[in-house]
């Protein structure tokens, strides 16, 4: 999406409340914004959006109308051993934000799912003074 449109899209205030929040005192800017999609039988590799210290921050919207426990979809964060730590559920509405350097991948839906998992990203990074 052009990073243009960004202030037209109904999520980026609360996505800017939700930075201000976790970084108090700190500004940041977006400078990729984008819209993943995954099915049943897709692969999605684990990856960072960040390089390691360099205080860059996701912000991820989950987009679904509805979301079913089953359908599975989690979003996983790993440890520098490569083991799975935190899931997060793609509830419909959540705002799931982060540091880009964490190892993560998010999960394609469970065969039992008839819709796809989609999730609106945000990539920010911090202001020069």
């Amino acid at each position: 999406m052009p990073l243009e449109n960004l202030p037209r899209i109904s999520l980026w205030p609360a996505t800017q409340v939700a930075v201000a929040s976790a970084r108090p005192g700190e500004q940041y800017h977006p400078y990729r914004v984008y819209t993943n999609y995954a099915s049943f039988g897709d692969t999605l590799l684990t990856h960072v959006d960040a390089l390691p210290n360099a205080r860059e921050l996701t912000a991820l919207w989950f987009v679904a109308e509805q979301w079913e426990t089953e359908w599975g979809g989690e979003t996983l964060f790993y440890d520098d051993a490569g083991d799975a730590q935190i899931a997060v559920s793609p509830r419909p509405g959540r705002l799931l934000l982060f540091d880009g350097a964490i190892r993560h991948a998010g999960k394609p839906p469970n065969r039992n799912c008839n819709v796809a998992r989609y999730t609106f990203a945000i990539k920010l990074r911090l202001s020069q003074a």
